[in-house]
C-alpha cells in the first residue's frame, strides 16, 4: 500500500493522470456536440424533404384533383375532408385518417 501512494505522488503520476483526464472531457464534450449537431441536421434534413414532398403532392390534388395521390407508394398520403373523412390514399396510407400535427397521436383511438 504504500508503494502505491508514492507512485500517485510522483510529478510523472500525476501529470499523467491529468492528461488522461483532460483527454476523456474533451472526448465527451466533443461526442456531445456531435452527436447535437447531427439529430440537428438529419432533423432539419427529414423536415425539408417531408415539406418538399407535401408541396408536390399538394400542387397534383390541386391540378389533377384527390385522386391523383392514388400512385403513391413509397409515402404516407392521405387527402382528407372536412369532416375526417379519407378521400383518397395512397398505396400504403390506407384509411382511417392519420393523425396530424395538430393532434396528440393517442386522439384517435
Amino acid at each position: 500500500m504504500p508503494e502505491r501512494r508514492r507512485r500517485l505522488r510522483s510529478l510523472r503520476a500525476r501529470t499523467t493522470f491529468g492528461a488522461v483526464a483532460l483527454v476523456l472531457a474533451a472526448l465527451v464534450v466533443g461526442s456531445a456536440a456531435f452527436v447535437v449537431v447531427l439529430r440537428l441536421v438529419l432533423v432539419e434534413g427529414v423536415r425539408s424533404s417531408a415539406e418538399s414532398g407535401l408541396e408536390q403532392a399538394t400542387a397534383r390534388v390541386e391540378a389533377d384533383g384527390a385522386a391523383a395521390v392514388d400512385g403513391y407508394d413509397d409515402v404516407l398520403v392521405q387527402v382528407v375532408g372536412d369532416d375526417g373523412e379519407v378521400l383518397a390514399h395512397g398505396d400504403d396510407a390506407d384509411p382511417p385518417a392519420l393523425p396530424t400535427g395538430d393532434e396528440p397521436l393517442d386522439a384517435r383511438r
